[in-house]
């Protein structure tokens, strides 16, 4: 029998601040403790439909992937390509588990909207996978980041950032071909296939705007011009 809805509720809410600062001891605690309070949710859901059962059922579902997924695009901000990838990867599992519970939750429960939380959850599935494919290239693992990257660009083909995905596919299979050319014994053709905007572009994998503001709080903004750029400098300059 599952507990009550406000013992539930404070339980989630001790939970929250732990998914904010992801330590290695946090993380081991969210994985003890969320599957029960997850499945204790459930079946006040199921009982309740609406309300705070609700709300509270699906933000424990999606605490420790989303957590998992911020902490994993900052690594990757960070340029520690190595512990962003095994976040990543983790983020992956945790959101694809959490869309088919939610999948088996809106068959259980007839209420639309779980319908269109459960398409969301798919749809940050792939987000996790696509984000993924940024910390495989800074590994140098460009026929993982490959394959991981045709099986999404082959998802949002018909709904999503199919444009971004393209190219970033793009740019690795640049890269694997200057790779190949180094490996069979080409290093000067290798040397010349690196000069290729979209061989330079994967080598610099940088977040997608959805992981930047998951990980930064807002969008990426504008570039903007160096201080001491030609352009600042004959405007400063002007009149003296």
């Amino acid at each position: 029998m599952a507990a009550p809805l406000e013992d539930l509720r404070r339980e989630l809410a001790e939970l929250a601040p732990l998914a904010d600062d992801l330590t290695p001891a946090n993380l081991a605690r969210l994985r003890e403790r969320l599957p029960a309070l997850v499945e204790d949710l459930e079946a006040h859901l199921v009982e309740r439909r609406r309300g705070p059962a609700r709300m509270h059922a699906l933000r424990a579902n999606r605490l420790l992937g989303d957590a998992l997924y911020r902490e994993g695009v900052q690594a990757l901000r960070a340029r520690d390509h190595g512990r962003a990838e095994r976040l990543l990867l983790a983020a992956g599992e945790e959101r694809v588990a959490a869309a088919l519970r939610l999948i088996g939750w809106s068959a259980r429960v007839a209420v639309p909207s779980l319908d269109n939380e459960a398409g969301e959850a798919v749809r940050e599935g792939w987000q996790a996978c696509w984000e993924l494919t940024k910390a495989q290239r800074g590994n140098g693992r460009w026929r993982a980041a490959e394959q991981a990257l045709k099986a999404v660009a082959a998802r949002v083909a018909a709904d999503g950032p199919y444009e971004a995905v393209a190219q970033d596919l793009k740019a690795v299979q640049a890269k694997l071909e200057q790779v190949d050319l180094k490996d069979s014994g080409h290093p000067v053709r290798a040397a010349l296939r690196g000069l290729r905007p979209d061989v330079r572009r994967a080598a610099r994998p940088a977040p997608t705007v959805s992981g930047h503001t998951a990980a930064t709080g807002g969008p990426p903004g504008p570039p903007q011009a160096p201080f001491f750029s030609s352009g600042n400098y004959e405007r400063r300059t002007r009149g003296r």
